[in-house]
Parts: C-alpha cells; structure tokens; sequence
C-alpha cells in the first residue's frame, strides 16, 4: 500500500520535481497529493481526522515549502504542527527561502527547536 504524502508548494515546476523524485523513488511506494496553499493543507489535514496509519486515507508526512502565498516562514511551520503534531513535516528549502536570506541551516535549526519544545511540553504533560 503507497505512502500518502502530503506537498504543500505553490511551485508547479517544484512540486512537479518533488512528485517524480518521490513516484521515481526506491523507498516507495508513494502517492503525493499536492495543494498550493497552506489552508489547503489545513484542511486536508483535518479531513484525514486522527492519523492512524491502518487507514488509507492517512497522511504518512507533509512536505511543505515555507514560503507560500498564504503564510511565510517558521509561522507555516507551526501551523501545520500544531494542527497535526503526529505527522513528520519535511521542509523544502529553494529558491524563495535562499532569496530572503536563510539559509538551509538556520530553518533546520528553527525548526527542530519547535519541534522540541513541543514534545519538551508534552512529556511534561504526561509526567503529572
């Protein structure tokens, strides 16, 4: 059964090479449902409910360009983690995040700092 992956780019040149290195991959099988904008992933997200990973319809991870019409930067990350902290999100880093001055590094960086203080929260929610 394919992995279902979420892309969210506003690119279709990117999000075409994006769907082929996945379709073309070994580590597959994958199907890539892309959505251009970020409420677009919001609202599939909450379409596919609680993620479990028997269901068909279950998001495997997102791939999200940080830089899309609706929402920039880290503020497009948080949204997505928060709205589903459980699925994997994968950042794309190209052209519109090199042009504004970031680098691959420092979105990383921002990104697994998120990432950490929210299972940080978490697990100490679970202590109590």
């Amino acid at each position: 059964m394919p992995q279902n992956i979420l892309l969210i780019q506003d690119d279709p040149t990117d999000a075409t090479a994006v769907r082929q290195a996945l379709v073309g991959s070994n580590d597959g099988p994958f199907q890539v449902e892309w959505v251009r904008r970020c409420a677009e992933g919001l609202a599939r997200l909450a379409g596919a409910g609680k993620q479990r990973e028997h269901r068909a319809d279950g998001i495997a991870a997102v791939l999200v360009d940080l830089f899309l019409p609706d929402s920039q930067g880290i503020d497009t990350f948080d949204r997505l983690f928060k709205a589903a902290p459980e699925i994997p999100i994968l950042v794309l880093v190209g052209r519109s995040a090199r042009s504004s001055g970031l680098s691959p590094e420092k979105p990383a960086r921002q990104l697994l700092a998120a990432q950490g203080a929210a299972h940080h929260g978490r697990t100490r929610g679970k202590q109590r």
